[in-house]
């Protein structure tokens, strides 16, 4: 293995700069882009989704909420007539496609090194 430099960590950080923040949605036909929220918020769900404190697909949800922030305009939510649990728009925005929710939220999970099948066993 190579010793790593500075020019090493300089090259890393470009390229996760350029890493694809949205996501295709077929469900409203187009471009969502998400931001990364606090990686220790995104630990606390899916611990809280471990602990059976909230479900695999609500973790999911809550984790979408966080990282839209169009999502979490309260005109949004007001339209919707989203009244308790404001991330359960996404649910409404989405139709209740689990697939494609499932599919975004593990696109956000990219971005703090997780893969889909280590976020099952992490929800399980």
């Amino acid at each position: 293995m190579k010793k790593i430099t500075i020019e090493d960590v300089f090259q890393q950080k470009k390229v996760k700069k350029e890493t694809e923040m949205f996501f295709d949605s077929e469900t409203l036909g187009g471009r969502i882009d998400f931001e990364k929220i606090q990686p220790d918020k995104v630990l606390d769900i899916l611990q809280d989704a471990g602990k059976g404190l909230m479900s695999a697909h609500d973790a999911n949800l809550y984790l979408i909420y966080l990282s839209v922030p169009m999502f979490r305009n309260a005109e949004l939510l007001e339209k919707f007539e989203i009244k308790d649990s404001p991330y359960k728009v996404i649910d409404a925005i989405f139709e209740s496609d689990v697939l494609e929710i499932t599919t975004f939220a593990d696109k956000i999970l990219t971005l703090y090194g997780f893969q889909a099948k280590r976020v099952k066993k992490i929800k399980k």
